[in-house]
């Protein structure tokens, strides 16, 4: 599979276990590579309400930003959507509370959340529970297209089930 975002810059250690894991479905190759593809346009898209070297970014100059540069604007906005995770020791549930701006950022928070679970793989489910449920706790109007990203998520991590839930908290319009 090839890459969009190089991850080079190491932010996001474990994601190249991610990209491994994906190699050996052709379905999550694609699911992978659709969120690549989303991540990128979505910090394009945000790049106006960024600032580089007391500029705004627009999305032209987005496209002329080193690939190294552009996967720290993914990281960046990935923490924007995700207002916390949090793996219990005591039971098998693994919280994950999105932000109001997560229809922004959705496929950029996605890498954020996946990445936290590739480093929970292994010791969350071996060594404490070998079946756990992910629960996405979602703003209201904030779940749209969420189903995607949570069939990647069940793709790679077969020890999870998802559970999603509408917080009181509204979501930003797209």
């Amino acid at each position: 599979m090839e890459w969009k975002i190089p991850w080079d810059s190491y932010l996001l250690d474990d994601i190249s276990l991610v990209y491994e894991k994906a190699e050996e479905k052709e379905d999550l190759q694609q699911l992978l590579a659709q969120l690549e593809e989303a991540a990128l346009r979505e910090a394009r898209n945000s790049s106006p309400n960024l600032k580089l070297g007391g500029e705004s970014l627009t999305p032209e100059r987005f496209d002329a930003l080193p690939a190294s540069l552009k996967e720290q604007i993914i990281v960046m906005l990935g923490t924007h959507g995700l207002a916390s995770f949090d793996a219990s020791m005591e039971k098998p549930l693994i919280t994950v509370r999105l932000s109001p701006l997560v229809p922004l950022v959705q496929a950029c928070t996605f890498f954020q959340i996946i990445h936290r679970l590739e480093k929970l793989d292994g010791a969350y489910n071996v060594l404490r529970f070998p079946q756990a449920t992910l629960q996405i706790q979602a703003p209201l109007g904030g779940k749209k297209g969420l189903m995607r990203w949570e069939l990647l998520i069940l793709g790679l991590y077969p020890w999870l089930k998802v559970q999603e839930i509408s917080t009181n908290e509204v979501a930003v319009p797209t």
